[in-house]
């Protein structure tokens, strides 16, 4: 799961983007092909369909072939001028529903994946972050003109469910060798903790120098004070209740001693 891929539209490409569109609205786009749609039993307003842009696309000489007519729907997608009414597709030549941004019905509050990757000299790649319980797949734009980290749950989010300012917060970062096994993670430590792994070293070294150049203080392990044990019977916890006398506090127990028995761990302090 590696997304290395960068932009840096300076403004050709947008342009180019904006004129295609406005003259797909002048060939009647919207009187032919946007209207309010209904799909089990849910209304999606002013949206049209993918297989029936792809029609109208080359009856409008836009493109000469099916390919093409999908490359340019996918382009005014890279260019933030539409999107998948769920942002969970690209564009396709299927029975899908995309909508064009100016007709977002709801307050599109962004910035979109699409429109932050395009800022020249943008960072991006895929990543699993840790959640509650469970890990789940993020996309990541870090934007160097204004050193700000955004987490999308994809590239084809319309907004960002993170929003990290490198400037405005003294941030750290770590790495985390045992936190997920057969992975690469970091963990970034400002107003919030963020706990990202990748497949690939490379990528982790990719982002862990990111994140130092845009003035992360990088922590080594034995600066934090880990304890590192090959089992949980190395450990030792003092109680917060004595057992004996039900009075905070007591000494220190040893888990050696439950060795010969089966025991049971419970993280009662993640938030």
């Amino acid at each position: 799961m590696e997304q290395t891929e960068d932009f840096c539209d300076t403004g050709g490409i947008q342009k180019k983007a904006d004129e295609l569109l406005q003259r797909l609205l002048a060939k009647g786009m919207r009187q032919k092909l946007i209207k309010d749609r209904r799909y089990l039993l849910k209304n999606y307003p002013t949206c049209f369909v993918g297989s029936q842009f792809v029609e109208f696309i080359l009856d409008n000489n836009e493109a000469s072939t099916i390919e093409d007519s999908v490359k340019l729907g996918q382009f005014l997608m890279d260019n933030d001028l539409l999107h998948h009414v769920h942002d969970e597709h690209k564009f396709e030549n299927q029975n899908l529903f995309y909508r064009l941004r100016i007709d977002e019905p709801n307050k599109f509050v962004g910035p979109s994946a699409a429109s932050v990757r395009a800022q020249c000299g943008a960072i991006t790649g895929s990543v699993f972050k840790k959640g509650l319980i469970f890990w789940s797949p993020k996309f990541l734009v870090f934007t160097q003109a204004d050193q700000t980290l955004y987490v999308f749950n994809s590239e084809l989010d319309s907004s960002p469910n993170h929003i990290i300012f490198f400037e405005k917060t003294s941030i750290k970062v770590r790495e985390a060798p045992d936190y997920r096994s057969g992975f690469y993670t970091l963990i970034l430590v400002g107003l919030d903790e963020y706990i990202f792994s990748f497949q690939k070293s490379k990528e982790q070294e990719k982002w862990l120098q990111t994140f130092i150049d845009a003035g992360c203080q990088f922590q080594k392990q034995e600066e934090i004070g880990l304890i590192t044990a090959n089992s949980l019977f190395e450990l030792s916890a003092t109680p917060l209740l004595d057992p004996e006398t039900g009075k905070a506090g007591g000494k220190p127990i040893d888990f050696q001693m439950f060795s010969n028995r089966v025991c049971l761990v419970v993280n009662v302090a993640s938030q």
